[in-house]
């Protein structure tokens, strides 16, 4: 049995219309993904028509139809919810998307509306079973015994729960973990210690995401770490500041009862024409474990200029604070910036007493806020009020 594994997917930003153009991607990953039984997609960006978000910049989602796409185009593909995006539209975003991917019946992992349902696995095959369940790192909205979000290494009594449950129930267990640091293409040491700690909880591979990059793979006995595939549909201006986020790899895991081995297809996307090609080679898909003292010495020489370019992101990102209640390129709606918001409609009745029923509650309730992002929403939502 062959179960494929993509890296990043968001229809936002730069790719936000590839679902409409499925020729932007190269045939040959149609058709590498379609050989295999079942395939697992990072999707990180909810699907959701929600304005209101606790988040600045860097903030996306997905239109309900990238889901037809989805469908159409990718084998029995399976929906691999646990990332640090899933949240980005707070709980509402993610219920939301938990009815569109329910609606058009597509199985996922990784979230759901209470931590039971996040931490849930699923058993693909018959005759040789794999058990996959999906965690991400971002301690941000995590599911609870009542509340919605994603499933987390924080859960790690139930995961391990999990895991001990599958292995009674299939032949192999496959953790889809989110997470690592980002735009370096080889492992933290820290990274390396978490993954090898879930294959000592009983998981026989990891698969992983997150970094933007691609990274390497490590065999530890019979088991076996992917570091990061790197991103498949994603694309942004804060990763084009950073090498190597044009790159990913997609895997197959071909499965039998008493072994399994992997192949891959290393991908590129062409910026300038916004198309996603099959290459060659990639000289970071590779066995970390052989030369990773001299790598790690070589990647830790880059962590300061990653660094150096996060901080000049961060003054750019700060032309889309919530004070001027911008998204970076995401796609919203109903957005401008305080001084579009006054004068569009403040005009110059701001001492004017406004006639409303519930003024003064609502105006009272604006001052106690401490939120400024919710502040600005309430401002936009009730603006007769404030004429």
């Amino acid at each position: 049995m062959k179960i494929g594994f993509t890296g990043d997917i968001a229809f936002s930003e730069y790719t936000k219309d590839v679902y409409k153009q499925p020729k932007s991607l190269d045939k040959k990953i149609y058709s590498f993904l379609n050989e295999n039984d079942y395939n697992i997609l990072n999707f990180e960006s909810p699907i959701t028509e929600s304005n209101l978000t606790k988040k600045a910049a860097l903030t996306h989602k997905s239109s309900s139809e990238t889901l037809d796409y989805v469908k159409k185009n990718i084998n029995n593909p399976i929906l691999s919810l646990a990332n640090n995006h899933m949240m980005d539209f707070g709980q509402r975003g993610l219920l939301d998307t938990l009815k569109a991917v329910k609606k058009e019946k597509l199985p996922f992992l990784g979230a759901g509306k209470n931590e039971e349902e996040a931490t849930k696995y699923l058993i693909l095959g018959k005759d040789i079973k794999v058990g996959v369940v999906a965690v991400q790192y971002k301690d941000y909205m995590i599911a609870t015994k009542d509340e919605p979000g994603t499933a987390h290494h924080k859960h790690f009594k139930i995961i391990q729960n999990r895991i001990k449950e599958l292995k009674e129930k299939a032949d192999w267990v496959v953790m889809v973990y989110h997470g690592g640091e980002e735009f370096i293409n080889t492992p933290l040491p820290y990274t390396r210690k978490l993954y090898k700690k879930f294959l000592k909880w009983g998981v026989d591979i990891v698969v992983a995401h997150h970094p933007h990059t691609v990274q390497g793979y490590e065999k530890v006995g019979k088991k076996m770490i992917f570091y990061s595939l790197g991103n498949f549909i994603f694309d942004t201006d804060f990763q084009r500041a950073q090498y190597g986020t044009d790159e990913g790899v997609l895997i197959s895991l071909e499965f039998t009862k008493d072994s399994y081995s992997f192949e891959p297809l290393l991908l590129k996307r062409d910026r300038d024409e916004n198309k996603l090609n099959v290459i060659e080679r990639n000289i970071h898909f590779k066995d970390i474990a052989k030369k990773y003292r001299k790598d790690w010495k070589k990647e830790a020489r880059r962590l300061k200029n990653i660094t150096e370019k996060k901080k000049e992101l961060k003054k750019y990102r700060n032309q889309f604070l919530i004070n001027n209640l911008y998204i970076e390129k995401a796609q919203i709606n109903n957005m401008c910036s305080f001084d579009e918001l006054v004068e569009k409609y403040y005009g110059k009745d701001l001492d004017e007493k406004p006639e409303f029923k519930h003024t003064n509650k609502i105006i009272r309730k604006f001052r106690r806020l401490k939120n400024a992002n919710y502040k600005k929403f309430i401002c936009m939502k009730f603006a007769s009020i404030f004429r």
